[in-house]
């Protein structure tokens, strides 16, 4: 192998929600001829948690409101949990302290849809890498008071 060669990469260049999206990606990977196959029986044990709680189009708030609730379930497990807010307001321009480490990712905003969500990763002990992502219900109908409350019944 080229060891010259710069490993995968994923760079948000813009955030999208459903259900009008609008987000876009850059991805890298060089081309691999033959995969190693990946037999995994231990995880290890979670040393900790990154995160980042996003919001388009809605109140900063809200963004912080997440991170709040999510780090509170996590202190509760591990003390070491560092959850940071994207805001963007759609207009091309991200709001002031909102603590983000994706660079110039707001620089385009967010698509035309308001959304909320939270991504989170926990490290093992063992170095393995852990993700999961949770994001704000569209298919909530007009009529609710509260756009962020899930619904049990089908939208109609």
């Amino acid at each position: 192998g080229n060891d010259d060669t710069p490993p995968p990469s994923l760079r948000v260049t813009r955030r999208g929600a459903a259900p009008a999206g609008g987000g876009s990606v850059e991805f890298y990977c060089p081309i691999v001829k033959e995969l190693t196959p990946l037999e995994l029986v231990d995880f290890g044990k979670v040393k900790r948690v990154r995160g980042t709680a996003v919001s388009c189009r809605i109140p900063p708030s809200s963004a912080a409101r997440v991170a709040h609730a999510a780090k509170g379930v996590m202190h509760r497990l591990l003390p070491d949990v560092w959850i940071h807010t994207d805001v963007h307001s759609g207009s091309g321009r991200k709001r002031k302290g909102a603590g983000d480490r994706t660079g110039d990712a707001s620089a385009a905003g967010c698509g035309p849809s308001p959304g909320l969500g939270v991504l989170l990763t926990a490290t093992t002990t063992d170095g393995i890498c852990l993700s999961t992502e949770c994001s704000m219900n569209h298919n909530v109908s007009s009529e609710s008071s509260n756009p962020y409350q899930q619904q049990n019944q089908p939208v109609e």
